[in-house]
């Protein structure tokens, strides 16, 4: 049984182990929830995302693989999203994760004219129906001025075959701070302003993003934080960097870039597949 946490999973691994079946489980995240802190009692082998985890398991049976990275990422392979922008404008990509964000929506929606006097922006709002993020965002587009009207693409959701798009022709990303989140924008060097979730378990989307902020490749906007204000000003300061090619500390982009992508390894799913059938095989 291969598990990756979540309270779901304690029930199957203690299933498995009573029966003899050999457990491998994965840990994505910087702090171990409680769940996965159990099942790593009972699985046979550990495998980790990160240094930090390794006190939270029998460092015994605890390896440190990585946390896997979708190949969809590593290349723009289409031009459906930004065929249109301005290319003399940097890209925004707002990416609120897979159901969106409401509280970032409205503050981008409160800010959009402004913005996009600055920048082309890719806008992942979620389907909600309780929201209609999605279906506003179309709305507005209609009604913007048509000198600006190209420069903004919202999206539903953001699919397998644009999301390679979507974050290589960004110059900046606006979103949440999970850890299959900030793996990616350290995979691909990106300037990011991120707004932690802050009633995730151990407060992991804060500590994920000081990871990345001690990069020079972040900013932090606490949820309690966030708007029209602090969103505006943070971007100015990232256009700056950008100019300056700069990260958010002032220093060479470029190594922040390279000390960044030193933290993951893009060959975690081939290494943990590795360690899997080594294991079995013992």
């Amino acid at each position: 049984v291969l598990s990756f946490g979540s309270y779901l999973a304690v029930p199957i691994v203690i299933c498995a182990k009573l029966k003899g079946i050999k457990v491998v489980t994965h840990e994505q995240t910087i702090v171990s929830g409680l769940a996965n802190r159990l099942i790593g009692k009972f699985a046979d082998k550990v495998l980790i995302s990160w240094d930090t985890s390794f006190k939270y398991f029998n460092k015994n049976k605890t390896q440190l693989t990585g946390n896997p990275i979708r190949k969809e990422i590593l290349s723009a392979k289409s031009d459906t999203l930004t065929k249109h922008f301005d290319k003399n404008l940097p890209t925004l990509l707002v990416y609120g994760g897979n159901q969106g964000s409401h509280i970032i929506n409205k503050v981008v929606f409160d800010s959009l004219q402004e913005l996009l006097q600055s920048f082309n922006i890719i806008h992942q709002t979620g389907n909600s129906s309780v929201t209609g993020d999605f279906i506003k965002a179309q709305e507005i587009k209609k009604k913007l001025p048509i000198l600006i009207q190209d420069r903004y693409m919202p999206k539903d959701y953001i699919l397998s075959d644009e999301v390679g798009e979507a974050l290589n022709k960004s110059d900046i990303i606006i979103g949440r701070s999970g850890a299959n989140s900030i793996t990616e924008y350290l995979a691909l060097g990106k300037l990011s302003i991120l707004i932690p979730i802050p009633w995730s378990s151990n407060n992991e989307q804060l500590r994920n993003a000081k990871l990345m902020k001690s990069t020079g490749l972040a900013e932090i906007i606490e949820q309690k934080d966030f708007g029209y204000k602090t969103l505006t000003e943070t971007l100015d300061k990232g256009v700056n960097c950008l100019n300056k090619k700069l990260d958010f500390f002032g220093k060479p982009i470029d190594e922040s870039i390279t000390y960044g992508k030193s933290l993951i390894n893009l060959n975690a799913h081939n290494d943990i597949a590795d360690i899997i059938e080594t294991f079995l095989n013992k």
